[in-house]
């Protein structure tokens, strides 16, 4: 069984970074309509390329966006995000340079096959981003301080592998992988983050790696009970992003070819999260949508783009940017989503003429089983329980949603009551089963509303 493709998340998710990006070509179309123009002219080398802003977005936002990939799985699963991919950067373009230029720092010649570079610099990045991963799933350190150590020394360990040096690629054929391929006017970064897409998308299709990604992130005493180690889901998602981090620096690298290593991919892990955020997915874990991340990636690129059209300074960037991550992250914290929510449910009950009701009931007071089929919206779904104690949702093919299958119940006893807490549903019963109270949980796992009417 695969699980839901996280590239068809929500209309409400996928509305925020529409919205933003809607707001962004207004504005520029008011401001400056020259702003869309894309005209063809030729490049130092003599060939005919594609030049113009949106050129530019779609070319630069290409590194934002393979990072934005793999930073949305470890947000999705450890709860928590990776500061050290811009160090990360570093350290893996300091290792294609070193692999290509040998001992001498400017070679006349490639030392090495560029894939060869390539591939002995993925091997680095993940293992990066596995030490990174076992700091978090196996020491239980928190993400953001677990990756403080990389982001601290990874741009000097980068410094050291080439003694210090800054060296130059002289070859053009290796300037073609962060420009333009000779008789192609559009910017090879694009395909290579085109490339990225389809990949990322052909995995979380084909494979159970989005699903087990949400249910640790969600719950993961569940997801154990259910089969799915969380230590291992959370370590591949951080070695995922260690390989994002090595196609992100050999396009990187690629473009000038040499590395500066306090300049390069400066403060690139903070549009990275901002992209996820903006994405409209939980910064604390827990289910995503991979294409808002994408399109987030892009709108951050956009802003930047205007920002600098109007002669904003590079040192003011990050206020601009960092007033928006308040923003969202306010917005994505559970106490103003339920908020949100009540004032919604309240302003459509005043539109129907209907008195606001909490959470929602079920007016036909209906038995547990069909309600659990309205609220999974499966006909396949079933629950079990032992005198009106609730123990186990389960539904064949899966739930929809990307729900886990067959997801068992964790009874807690109490001297009043005893509760069985699940993925979806929490069912609350006196001991002396004489009084019942159900609860559906919100999207991001941690929001209760009560189901009444429920027997």
């Amino acid at each position: 069984m695969k699980g839901r493709n996280p590239f068809r998340g929500s209309n409400k998710q996928i509305f925020i970074p529409l919205a933003a990006l809607l707001g962004l070509v207004v504005f520029n179309l008011i401001a400056d309509p020259s702003f869309f123009k894309i005209t063809l002219s030729q490049n130092n080398a003599g060939y005919p390329v594609l030049s113009g802003y949106l050129i530019t977005i779609l070319d630069n936002a290409s590194e934002l966006v393979i990072l934005a990939i793999g930073m949305t799985l470890v947000t999705a699963s450890s709860g928590g995000q990776d500061i050290s991919v811009g160090a990360a950067i570093a350290i893996s373009g300091s290792v294609v340079l070193r692999v290509l230029c040998g001992t001498n720092s400017r070679p006349e010649t490639l030392q090495a096959p560029i894939i060869v570079a390539f591939l002995v610099s993925c091997m680095v990045a993940m293992l990066f981003g596995a030490f990174n991963g076992v700091l978090v799933a196996y020491f239980n350190i928190q993400p953001m301080v677990a990756t403080l150590i990389l982001y601290t020394a990874g741009r000097s360990i980068g410094a050291w592998i080439n003694n210090n040096e800054l060296p130059i690629i002289s070859d053009p054929r290796f300037g073609y992988f962060g420009n333009y391929i000779p008789g192609i006017p559009i910017p090879t970064p694009v395909f290579i983050a085109i490339i990225c897409m389809i990949v990322i998308s052909l995995v979380l299709k084909r494979t159970n790696l989005g699903l087990y990604s949400q249910a640790v992130g969600i719950n993961a005493s569940a997801s154990r009970l259910n089969g799915i180690n969380p230590k291992t889901v959370k370590l591949l998602t951080y070695v995922i992003l260690g390989l994002c981090v090595a196609v992100a620096g050999f396009i990187k690298v690629s473009r000038f070819s040499t590395i500066n290593y306090s300049v390069i991919a400066k403060d690139i892990e903070m549009d990275a999260i901002l992209a996820v955020a903006l994405g409209g997915n939980s910064l604390a874990g827990g289910k995503f949508n991979m294409g808002a991340s994408i399109l987030g990636a892009y709108v951050i690129q956009f802003l930047t783009t205007t920002l600098y059209k109007f002669n904003v300074s590079s040192s003011a960037l990050p206020a601009y940017k960092a007033v928006v991550v308040i923003i969202l992250v306010v917005l994505s914290t559970p106490t103003v989503r339920r908020l949100l929510a009540k004032a919604k449910q309240a302003i459509c009950g005043f539109l129907r003429g209907r008195p606001y009701l909490r959470g929602w009931q079920n007016e036909n007071d209906q038995d547990t089983n069909q309600l659990v089929h309205q609220f999974v919206g499966h006909q396949h779904a079933s629950v079990h329980h032992h005198r009106g104690v609730l123990s186990d949702v389960s539904c064949r093919g899966g739930l929809p949603g990307g729900g886990i299958p067959q997801a068992p119940g964790i009874l807690q006893h109490s001297e009043r009551e005893r509760r069985v807490d699940h993925p979806i549903l929490r069912h609350e019963s006196g001991n002396d089963h004489r009084r019942h109270r159900y609860f559906r949980r919100d999207v991001d796992g941690v929001g209760l509303h009560e189901l009444r009417g429920a027997s």
